[in-house]
Formats: C-alpha cells, sequence, structure tokens
C-alpha cells in the first residue's frame, strides 16, 4: 500500500477512535508529521464562536511554507489546519491531495463528534426528565449534566412577579450564585443575559465578560470563578416563560450558533418536562384531595388511618341544608356553603386533629383522644356555628350541622366500621334533631340488618334470584353503544335490591368472589357482538377459581375491570398479566384517585381506563377538574390507552368532553342500569 494512503488510512483510524477528543486530535496531528510529507509544525483550529480556537498544537515555530487547509462540513466553516513545511521544502501535488483527504476526513469525524455530542446530551436529559422524582430533581440533574459536558456553572433561575430571578437549582461552581442579585425587569442587574432572555423569550448569549458593557454588575464576581462567557435560554412551563436555564463558560465567544441551537432544543425539553412533571402533581393532588375545598379526601383517610396509634375519635359531619341552598340559591351559593364551613370547621380543630371532604355535604373530623374531648369539639363546633355565614351577593345563612361519633378503638379497629358506627350515631342525630349523638350498642339495627342481607344473599346465591344488568359505555361521537359494563342485582320477589345493599355486606363476609364467579357462569350462556365489562374484586382476582370460570369466555369479547386497590395485594400484578395472556383486555377502573395508578399504567397491560367520575363532575363548574381530564387524556394518548369518562349526567359535560378529544363515555345521561337483556337487545 503506498505510504501516503497508509497515513489517510491511520488517521481515519485515530479520528474514529472511542478516545477523547482533545487526544485524538493531538495523535491526528502527530500521524502528518510522522508521515511521508516534509512538515515541521502544525497547528489545529476550531471555530467557537464567531473566531478560531487554537485547540492542538504540534512541534516548532521555525521553518518553510505555511500550508493553510480549511476544515468545512454540512455547509459552514468548521476550523483550520495549518502546516508548517520544512525549510526550502514544497509540497507535492499527491502529498497536498492526501493532505486534503485527510483534512476531509477529520471535518466529517468534527460533524460526527458534534452530532454525537448533540444526541448524547438531549438523550441523557430526557432520561433525567423520565426519572426525574419532582422538579428540584429535574433541574438538578440537568444542571450537573451540562457541567459534566464542560461546562463551568449552570443554574435554573425562576421569574417572580417581583422582578427577582430566584435560583432553583444549579450545579458545578455554584459558589457564584451566592448572594447574587438578578432581576428581569429594566433595572442594571436585569440587564444581563438572564434578565434579556426572561423578557424577551428569546435565547441571549454573552461573548465577553471582559468586554460587554451590561454585564458590569457581574463582571468582578464571574472573573474570580473564572467565566469568560454565558448564555441564557428561556424555560417555558404551562405557556408561558417561568424562568430561565443559564451556562457559564471559562473561554470567551464559547457559546456558536449550533452550541445555541442545541441549549434551546434543551430549555425546550426541560420546559415540556415541568409541564408534565405539574400535570402529574395536579393529578396526585386531586386523588387525595377535594377540589372544592381542598380537604383531604376518603383516599387519604384511609392511608392515614393506618397510622393511628391511641385513642381517636371519628365525628361524620353532616351539612344539613346543603341541598336547599343549592335548590334556593344555586350550585355556586352551595360550593362557596361549603367552602365557608370547611374553614370554619378547620378553625375548630385540636392540635392534632384532621379533617376531611367525603361527599356531598358531609365531612369527617379525626381528633385525638376520646369521648371527653370530642364533647369539647361538638361544644365548639355549636358556639361557632351560631354566626351565620356570608354566602355573597348579600345572602347569609346560619348552617345547620348533624354529627355521628364512634371512638376509635373502643367501638371499632377497622376504618370501615368505625365509619358505619359512625354513620349509624348520625342516622340518629338526623332521626331525633340533634347536633351529636355517640355510636352505642344501642344502634345495632344497622347490624341486625347486615345479617338478615347476608342470610338472604346466600340464600340468592343458591336459588338464583341474582340477575345480571348493564349500562352502556357510549361513543360519545354518535351517542351509540361501544360496550357494556355488567352488573348484579338482587330480586328479592318484586323487590330489585340495590348493590349499594349487599356489595358491602358480600366484602366483609368474604362472600364476593361467589358473586363474580356467578357472573361469569352466567356470561358464558349469552351471546353478543358488544364488548362486556366485568368487575372483578381483589379477592376474585385471586382466587384459584377465577382461571376456571374465565376458560368458557376465552375468545369472547370481554374486558376485566379492576380498581387500583385490587393490584395491592403480592401477586396481583402477577395474576393480571396472566389474564392478559389468556387474552382478556384489562381496564384500570376509576383511574386518577391515586398516583399508584400511573405507575400501574405504565408497568401493567392495561388497555382501557376509566376516569373517576369526581373529574367528571367538575365540568363547567371546577377549572382544575377540567385541568386533570385534559392531563389525562394527553397522558393516555401517549401510553396508547383507551379512556371512557364515568359519571356522565348532562349534555353540557358530554359536549365537553367530545371537544377536547374523549371518545367514550358512561353514566346515567344514557340511561340507568337496566336488565342486561334489555340493554343487549333493545
Amino acid at each position: 500500500m503506498p505510504q501516503r494512503k497508509a497515513l489517510v488510512l491511520k488517521a481515519s483510524r485515530i479520528l474514529l477512535s472511542e478516545k477523547p477528543l482533545p487526544e485524538r486530535l493531538q495523535a491526528f496531528l502527530e500521524a502528518l508529521l510522522e508521515g511521508p510529507f516534509p512538515i515541521r509544525s502544525g497547528k489545529l483550529y476550531l471555530r467557537k464562536g464567531e473566531g478560531l480556537r487554537l485547540v492542538a498544537q504540534l512541534g516548532g515555530e521555525a521553518g518553510g511554507e505555511e500550508v493553510a487547509l480549511s476544515l468545512e462540513g454540512g455547509g459552514r466553516a468548521l476550523g483550520r489546519l495549518s502546516l508548517r513545511l520544512a525549510p526550502a521544502a514544497s509540497l507535492a501535488p499527491e502529498d497536498r491531495l492526501a493532505l486534503e483527504e485527510a483534512a476531509g476526513i477529520l471535518a466529517l469525524a468534527l460533524l460526527r463528534e458534534r452530532a454525537e455530542r448533540a444526541e448524547r446530551v438531549l438523550r441523557r436529559a430526557g432520561e433525567c426528565a423520565t426519572q426525574a422524582a419532582g422538579e428540584g430533581d429535574l433541574l438538578h440533574k440537568v444542571c450537573a449534566l451540562l457541567v459534566e459536558e464542560g461546562y463551568a456553572l449552570a443554574w435554573v433561575g425562576e421569574a417572580r412577579p417581583t422582578g427577582e430571578v430566584v435560583p432553583r437549582e444549579a450545579a458545578g461552581a455554584v459558589g457564584y450564585l451566592e448572594g447574587i442579585r438578578v432581576r428581569w425587569d429594566e433595572a442594571p442587574e436585569g440587564q444581563g443575559p438572564t434578565g434579556r432572555a426572561l423578557r424577551s423569550g428569546r435565547p441571549q448569549v454573552l461573548r465577553s465578560v471582559e468586554e460587554d458593557p451590561r454585564y458590569a454588575p457581574w463582571r468582578e464576581r464571574a472573573q474570580v470563578f473564572g467565566f469568560a462567557s454565558s448564555a441564557a435560554f428561556p424555560l417555558r412551563v404551562e405557556g408561558r416563560v417561568w424562568g430561565s436555564l443559564n451556562v457559564y463558560a471559562p473561554e470567551e465567544d464559547a457559546f456558536d450558533e449550533e452550541e445555541v441551537r442545541l441549549l434551546e432544543d434543551l430549555a425546550r425539553l426541560i420546559g415540556h418536562a415541568l409541564d408534565r412533571l405539574r400535570a402529574l402533581e395536579r393529578l396526585r393532588f386531586l386523588a387525595y384531595h377535594d377540589p372544592l375545598t381542598g380537604l383531604p379526601n376518603r383516599r387519604r383517610l384511609e392511608e392515614d388511618f393506618r397510622l393511628l396509634r391511641g385513642r381517636w375519635a371519628l365525628c361524620r359531619l353532616d351539612l344539613v341544608d346543603l341541598y336547599e341552598v343549592n335548590e334556593a340559591y344555586g350550585r355556586e351559593a352551595g360550593d362557596a356553603l361549603l367552602a365557608r364551613t370547611s374553614r370554619r370547621l378547620q378553625a375548630l380543630l385540636p392540635r392534632e386533629g384532621r379533617l376531611y371532604r367525603l361527599e356531598g355535604g358531609e365531612f369527617l373530623a379525626l381528633l385525638p383522644g376520646g369521648a371527653k374531648e370530642a364533647e369539647a369539639f361538638g361544644q365548639a363546633l355549636g358556639e361557632a356555628l351560631e354566626a351565620p355565614l356570608d354566602l355573597g351577593e348579600g345572602r347569609a345563612f346560619r348552617v345547620r350541622v348533624r354529627a355521628g361519633v364512634a371512638l376509635f378503638p373502643d367501638d371499632a379497629n377497622t376504618l370501615s366500621e368505625l365509619l358505619r358506627r359512625a354513620d349509624q350515631a348520625l342516622r340518629e342525630a338526623k332521626k331525633a334533631g340533634k347536633r351529636w349523638t355517640f355510636y352505642s350498642l344501642g344502634l345495632g339495627e344497622a347490624v341486625r340488618e347486615r345479617r338478615e342481607v347476608l342470610a338472604g344473599l346466600e340464600k340468592a346465591l343458591a336459588e338464583g334470584e341474582l340477575r345480571l344488568y348493564g349500562q352502556p359505555i357510549v361513543d360519545l361521537a354518535t351517542g351509540r353503544p361501544a360496550g357494556v359494563e355488567v352488573l348484579l342485582r338482587w330480586a328479592r320477589g318484586e323487590e330489585v335490591v340495590p348493590a349499594s345493599r349487599f356489595i358491602p355486606v358480600a366484602e366483609e363476609a368474604g362472600l364476593i368472589p361467589e358473586l363474580d364467579l356467578y357472573v361469569l357462569r352466567a356470561l358464558a350462556q349469552m351471546t353478543t357482538a358488544l364488548p362486556l365489562h366485568v368487575n372483578l374484586s381483589p379477592q376474585t382476582l385471586l382466587d384459584e377459581r377465577l382461571l376456571l370460570g374465565l376458560a368458557p369466555l376465552k375468545g369472547r369479547n370481554l374486558r376485566l375491570e379492576l380498581t387500583e386497590h385490587a393490584l395491592a395485594s403480592p401477586g396481583a400484578e402477577a395474576r393480571l398479566k396472566e389474564l392478559s395472556c389468556m387474552g382478556f383486555p384489562v381496564v384500570l377502573d376509576d383511574f386518577g384517585q391515586g398516583y399508584a395508578s400511573l405507575r400501574l399504567l405504565v408497568g401493567l397491560p392495561f388497555s382501557m381506563a376509566k376516569v373517576d367520575r369526581g373529574f367528571v363532575g367538575g365540568i363547567g363548574l371546577d377549572p382544575k377538574a377540567e385541568a386533570a381530564l385534559k392531563a389525562v387524556l394527553a397522558l393516555s394518548r401517549e401510553l396508547e390507552i383507551a379512556l371512557v369518562a364515568e359519571g356522565v349526567e348532562r349534555e353540557d359535560q358530554w359536549a365537553w368532553l367530545r371537544s377536547v378529544g374523549y371518545s367514550l363515555g358512561q353514566g346515567y345521561l344514557w340511561g340507568r342500569p337496566a336488565p342486561l337483556e334489555e340493554v343487549l337487545y333493545p
């Protein structure tokens, strides 16, 4: 092989190796000087900003003629290779061609290096975005990434309405930020790259700390830390400029056009990631809080109750006049009553007391201590409610509250039982017109009724008195059924016993698997073109008889609905994957009640999710609920999971869901549950 050709191949291998770029550039020069050319020394310059920067050199200065080779690629100048020949030497035409070929290979290697760096930075930033535990974690990881890529300092500042820019996260020479004053208004401290980027919404580059007069407030400090240039990039979050990404380099003119484009892309990625994190945070909040009052909800109560130690009083409170306020003054007045009452109740709580909103006009207070402490709260409640509540527009209303109290662990040691006993006391308070009633054994009628229901339910199972009902799942575009949710009802003579009466009893008695298997056996005898949705309880999911019960339904259009609670037990997720492998699509019911649902949607084979009815009820009434519905829809599209909006009861809800992109809905608007045959074969 000719010696010159061998040199070109050697240069190619050097430039395409995995070593750091500075080492490769130095080795490239060494290969040229060791080659068959009369070269005495060499210098390599790369373009940075508006000028050239020396990045590698070899050999002495003395010599003869200079040979300058331009490095070009991608339609732009990348740098220059300057070679000094030995005194009185000259290059043969074939030698120059070989050197030009080597320079061309160098230009391609530089383009490849830049492209790989850009891909690496954005890929790693994307990983930071998906793995971040929250906003602060994301911002810190991105700043650390930029420092790893060679910058001296990277920080993210938040633009406050006061005109201040407050550092949120940083990496690198973070001492620079201690006590620093940066603004984004027209003050002198707002004329740097950060302030200008926030005002204009466009990237701003400071090419020289020494020369730019606008950098005067920070020049001396920047010199101490060795900064010579910087740039700032606006971060757009939720449709507005929220803050800026600020980057500092130890050399002047460090931000050329290509680098600015890369950092712009990075800033956009950060903005999108912050949008996503905030949407998820809103979902988490709504999962555990009532959107109207901001109080913790039933789900939060369940989690808090698991941590209770000592003696507590559970007070179930009901605003008995809420319905009348809604009817007389409208829903807005009713909402005002709820919000103002919640604030008044919170002000009465003892130090460790907790207040929750359950539904409608029902609140729940957890009070530390026993009957004596609960009595004190009841007394304070009566005094506080003497003063009328201002509902706006000159309307005042003296709210009436009824309360039932059960003591933990005296009356019960589980939340479900404690709630039931507090509810028994509440019903007694309403019946007797009292403000405050404690649970007692004399209120055991409900217990006796439960036993009667359980005995009757067992008989109904044995004698076939249970009936399948259905409620359509509707295509929102046409209003036609796109599926049917199968429900169970108990026909006791001419009376149809609603599920709300016998399902809780069946759950307590461990009878739920029998009911679910009853439904599966009945469906095996039916045929329909519409997809059928069947609810599986947590107990049924792990019951060994489930797979046998589903076997006759393989190949049928059957979907299995599960709540997040059904997947809390060990082995539940494995069973879910097993059902999916059998060919049964799995639906996550009541999506949006808990943030763990997000992990379930990503990690488990759900093909559909049903959005909790609480969000749909806020359409036209609560912007937060509407925002949550839009966020869930966007997430479902990313995960390619179908959505069903539950609890649709009004035409305006239907229209709104259709307008934002929902395709399926379910609710009383299209009919209450009816016998399954009537729903399937109208």
